[in-house]
């Protein structure tokens, strides 16, 4: 099996891969007949804290996870998976640049890298090291910025340091190198405690 590894910044969805880069298409049709294409990025990220995240956010909501779809970019380069979310709480929404706390939100587009789809008859999976794959029923908090791929979806900001999933009380991340949380308040490590610094956050932007 033939495993392609590229490290890169993660700029967005679309820079997955360079003009000059071969087409997912084109490396499918290099492989033996039904043979699957594994792509890993791994990206990287400045350490960012909870302020800095929510800065750069156009919106802040607690979601639950209810179904995904994966799909190729129109230039064959990429691969981004759709998730659609139902809206727990909204913590903060912008809009035009203006904020407006508890505008009532049902559900959410929300878009990231990586996926598996078919592509001439082979199997390709595109996988985010720094961030896997959500589950169908997951409760989590994300920080959100509009898609410029897709203005009726959103991006996940700052990959990891965007995305925080509730278990029961406790608060799981997915920050590299073991680190269990970007902030040193252990308060924060309780959903309720994540929750209270999200909204004394929102509070100072209305």
């Amino acid at each position: 099996m033939r495993v392609l590894s590229i490290a890169s910044v993660f700029l967005g969805m679309a820079a997955l891969l360079g003009a000059q880069q071969p087409t997912l298409l084109d490396r499918v049709l290099e492989l033996p007949s039904g043979e699957k294409l594994n792509v890993t990025v791994s990206p990287m990220y400045p350490a960012w804290d909870l302020r800095a995240v929510f800065e750069d956010s156009d919106i802040v909501a607690e979601v639950i996870i209810r179904a995904a779809s994966s799909a190729l970019s129109g230039d064959l380069r990429h691969v981004a998976t759709t998730y659609n979310a139902s809206v727990e709480r909204v913590f903060f929404q912008r809009h035009q640049g203006a904020p407006l706390p508890g505008v009532a939100l049902t559900t959410l587009r929300v878009r990231h890298f990586g996926g598996d789809v078919e592509l001439a008859g082979h199997v390709v999976d595109v996988r985010d090291t720094s961030l896997p794959p959500f589950q169908i029923g997951a409760d989590v908090i994300l920080f959100l910025k509009q898609s410029p791929a897709d203005q009726a979806a959103y991006d996940i900001v700052d990959g990891p340091y965007g995305v925080f999933t509730i278990v029961g009380e406790q608060v799981h991340t997915f920050l590299p190198g073991g680190r269990p949380f970007p902030f040193a308040q252990a308060d924060l490590l309780t959903a309720d405690g994540l929750r209270g610094a999200i909204q004394s956050i929102a509070s100072d932007h209305r």
